[in-house]
């Protein structure tokens, strides 16, 4: 499990977070949800290792051994196509990463393999992300993030910049990853419709604070704070899917 205990984060001298305690179980999806400002992109940088809290502790838990795997806890950011270089192949994206663990035959054969795993063709390694469409590029960077052999995904408005249907299809591949990997997933959104279809657990912050947390089923149905109830009612139609639906 991913165990998140007294957190506080800074930016400068702006406190953002503040006591962040929770608990992701082990291959399960939390979504962690706010208002624009209450801290979750800080938080998502924190769980990964991109941003350093001024105190508690973010620690990685795994029943038996480890090994096999790399980073435990690994960022897919928002812009996919800030994050891969635009002068450098999708080929040339994944190899880095693998280079490090693998042979050169070895790392193209991962790097295929990593292609499948999210649902694109070969012939897309020789292709420049300017190349891709907004969808194909999130599976790359889904791909590269998945070179590093993570144990969780944090996930940060990933499907934000993208059209319904190809937003849809991205968190589809999410639960396919937490199927046939066992990838924890968090998924830090403001789409509250995206975190009643895919998620078990639901983490509401505000002003750097978990204002609610628990059981999605139960924190979008009977919410006890103002907040996750005023998001509620900005939402359009929230509907909760059925529990076997979301993985």
């Amino acid at each position: 499990e991913l165990s998140v205990r007294g957190l506080d984060a800074a930016h400068g001298r702006v406190s953002v977070l503040h006591g962040i305690s929770l608990t992701v179980p082990a291959g399960s999806c939390t979504a962690v949800v706010g208002p624009s400002g209450s801290g979750k992109t800080t938080l998502a940088r924190c769980l990964a290792g991109l941003h350093r809290p001024a105190r508690g502790s973010v620690e990685w838990r795994e029943d038996g051994p480890e090994g096999g795997h790399g980073a435990p806890v690994q960022l897919v950011a928002q812009d996919a196509r800030g994050a891969l270089n635009p002068r450098e192949s999708v080929r040339a994206a994944l190899m880095r990463p693998l280079r490090r663990r693998h042979s050169a035959a070895d790392a193209a054969r991962e790097a295929a393999r990593l292609l499948g795993l999210v649902l694109l063709d070969a012939d897309v390694l020789a292709r420049r992300p300017g190349e891709l469409s907004g969808g194909q590029r999130q599976r790359v960077a889904l791909a590269r993030t998945l070179a590093a052999q993570p144990r969780v995904l944090v996930c940060d408005e990933i499907t934000s910049a993208l059209d319904r249907e190809t937003a849809n299809g991205i968190l589809a591949l999410l639960g396919s990853l937490r199927r046939t990997l066992g990838v924890t997933v968090v998924m830090v959104t403001h789409d509250l419709t995206a975190a009643a279809h895919h998620a078990e657990r639901v983490v509401v912050l505000d002003a750097g604070r978990v204002a609610e947390a628990g059981p999605v089923d139960r924190v979008l149905t009977a919410p006890e704070h103002p907040v996750t109830r005023a998001l509620l009612t900005h939402a359009d139609g929230v509907v909760l899917a059925e529990p076997d639906q979301r993985r």
